[in-house]
């Protein structure tokens, strides 16, 4: 296990790193629309650079701070092991079912990750820990910091105070992709997948 300072450290470099994180984009799109009339092989680099879900709507979310999801409870690990579509964080497309990852699913294992890290870290002291966690840990981290951004969420957000902590108030309701519908369709391609393979 790394001493705490050492987890401290990682975490303001992580902070740190928010601030100076800038993407620089000219003008017009950096990837070609998705040709929804192109048969994609699923070979070499000939596949889509998004899942096409035919119903994929946008529905509202609001923010809470739940009680639900804590890294440290059983009922909270049960709950994020439930995260994932039934057959994890892959997708397999294709003719030969070319196994790829989604960006939301590599979020959500993101995050179960550094859930598991977290419960690690304050559940066991011993020298014997899991010595990949930080590596892990640092990969989930910059992966999310850079997600965040990427998704650019311009939703105004209420702050409680001027001064002081300047808590956000957390019951905002945020206009969303429906992810009910991208998990839908990534248990369907699963049990597809193990019907072929029966």
């Amino acid at each position: 296990m790394f001493p705490r300072a050492s987890c401290i450290g990682l975490g303001l470099l992580v902070l740190s790193s928010l601030g100076v994180f800038l993407v620089a984009r000219k003008s017009g799109n950096l990837y070609p629309a998705i040709d929804r009339g192109h048969i994609y092989t699923y070979i070499g680099s000939d596949y889509p650079l998004e899942w096409p879900i035919p119903s994929l709507n946008t529905v509202h979310m609001s923010l809470e701070n739940s009680l639900h999801y804590a890294f440290d409870t059983t009922q909270g690990r049960a709950e994020w092991n439930t995260t994932l579509p039934s057959g994890g964080a892959l997708v397999y497309l294709g003719p030969h079912k070319r196994p790829f990852t989604l960006g939301m699913l590599h979020q959500i294992r993101c995050l179960g990750i550094i859930r598991e890290i977290l419960d690690d870290f304050y559940a066991d002291d011993s020298p014997n820990a899991k010595v990949d966690r930080p590596h892990l840990a640092r990969h989930c981290m910059n992966y999310i910091r850079q997600m965040v951004l990427c998704n650019g969420d311009l939703r105004l957000e209420n702050v409680r105070a001027a001064k002081g902590k300047r808590l956000t108030v957390p019951e905002v309701t945020h206009t969303c992709k429906d992810w009910s519908a991208v998990y839908a369709a990534a248990d369907d391609n699963f049990h597809e997948l193990k019907l072929v393979h029966r």
